[in-house]
C-alpha cells in the first residue's frame, strides 16, 4: 500500500520524505553512537542531523495537517489582530522604516 501511494507523489515530495526519514534515522544513530563512544564529533553530528530532521519533519507534518482545515481560517478573527504589546514592539524596532526593504519571495520571483 505504501508504494502505491508514493507512485502518485511528485519527485520533490518523494525526495523530501526520503530525506526526512534518512536524517531522522541518522539522528538516532549518531545519538546512540555518542552515548556509547562519547566522541564529541558524534554529538555535533547528532545535533546537526536533529536540526535538519526537525525542519523537514515539521514541514511535512504541517503540510499534511493544514489542508485538512479546508481553508476555514478566518484572518479577521481576534487571533490575527494586532495587539497593543505588539504595536509597542514594532514602534521600538521601527518596522515602518525597514519593512518595505525586506526581501519578499513573490517579489523576487517576479523579477526573473
Amino acid at each position: 500500500m505504501g508504494l502505491a501511494i508514493m507512485k502518485k507523489w511528485s519527485r520533490y515530495k518523494k525526495g523530501m520524505i526520503i530525506f526526512a526519514i534518512v536524517t531522522t534515522i541518522l539522528t538516532v544513530l549518531f545519538f546512540i553512537s555518542y552515548n556509547k563512544a562519547g566522541y564529541g564529533i558524534l554529538n555535533i553530528l547528532a545535533i546537526t542531523f536533529l536540526t535538519t530532521a526537525f525542519h523537514f519533519d515539521i514541514r511535512l507534518l504541517v503540510g499534511n495537517i493544514i489542508p485538512k482545515f479546508k481553508n476555514k481560517t478566518n484572518i479577521n478573527s481576534g487571533y490575527f489582530k494586532l495587539r497593543k504589546s505588539e504595536e509597542v514592539v514594532y514602534k521600538k524596532i521601527r518596522v515602518k522604516n525597514w519593512k518595505t526593504k525586506t526581501p519578499i519571495i513573490w517579489k523576487l520571483n517576479k523579477k526573473r
